[in-house]
């Protein structure tokens, strides 16, 4: 909390930079001391939190949100129905008040391998932080087999094109005549792979193409932005608060609107 924003944003990326190179075949367990306070609010930052945080959200806790949702990741010390002094992990010097600021970071869709996360008030490990247990329970995919795909979609639309149906027709009546006899089930497949390496061959497989809803939506999220950039500039030099209220205000509405 003592770092100038820069040094911090500079952190941020560091670490982002880090998660990029990680294959998305892999599993992540991101964990430590992020001295970032995150909130109970998991209506605003969906499948990040959920209902079971505890504390107010400061701006160490804002990057620390905001990472998770850029890399889909959720803070499993907030999945779990706990007592406060089981989910707390740090006491404040001066204040006497108990924090959640250390925390269990997995991708969301890995939530499943997590059976609990919560704070184990009775081990010992000389400092001032109580330590975060997770018992896990975890699930390895297979790899998937290289080569076709059993379930890959043509591109159908093509045979519309009088061309197409054309050459196809011509490309199966000279393959399917150099079919060899023989008993039903080899015939089949050869007749299959014929069909389906023709077919492939004129159709081309179908791509799924998705809307890009940034660019459509760009003059208005970029309002929003500015705006709560500007909310959190004023928080960051006068941290009083009504520039608090109005940098969460400006917050929500962007998290709703995108």
């Amino acid at each position: 909390m003592t770092n100038s924003t820069e040094n911090i944003n500079q952190f941020y990326q560091q670490l982002d930079s880090t998660l990029r190179t990680i294959s998305p075949s892999d599993k992540i367990m991101l964990m430590g001391d992020f001295n970032a306070r995150v909130g109970q609010d998991y209506i605003t930052w969906p499948k990040v939190l959920e209902k079971y945080g505890c504390g107010k959200l400061n701006s160490n806790g804002e990057f620390l949100l905001t990472l998770c949702t850029e890399h889909q990741l959720a803070i499993t010390n907030t999945f779990f129905n706990h007592k406060p002094a089981h989910k707390n992990s740090w006491m404040h010097s001066r204040s006497k008040h108990w924090h959640l600021i250390d925390y269990i970071i997995i991708l969301q869709r890995d939530l499943v391998d997590i059976l609990d996360t919560r704070a184990m008030r009775g081990a010992n490990c000389s400092t001032d932080h109580i330590m975060i247990r997770s018992i896990t329970k975890f699930k390895v995919r297979r790899k998937m087999m290289k080569g076709r795909k059993s379930n890959y979609k043509l591109n159908i639309s093509r045979i519309k094109n009088r061309q197409v149906q054309e050459k196809l027709e011509k490309t199966l009546t000279e393959r399917l005549d150099t079919i060899p006899p023989g008993d039903a089930e080899n015939k089949w497949q050869a007749f299959k792979e014929v069909v389906c390496n023709a077919s492939e061959e004129h159709l081309g497989i179908a791509t799924k193409k998705q809307e890009d809803w940034f660019d459509e939506n760009s003059a208005e999220l970029v309002q929003l932005l500015d705006a709560r950039n500007q909310a959190r500039t004023n928080m960051l030099n006068r941290n009083t608060r009504s520039n608090k209220a109005k940098f969460k205000t400006h917050s929500k509405l962007l998290q709703n609107r995108c």
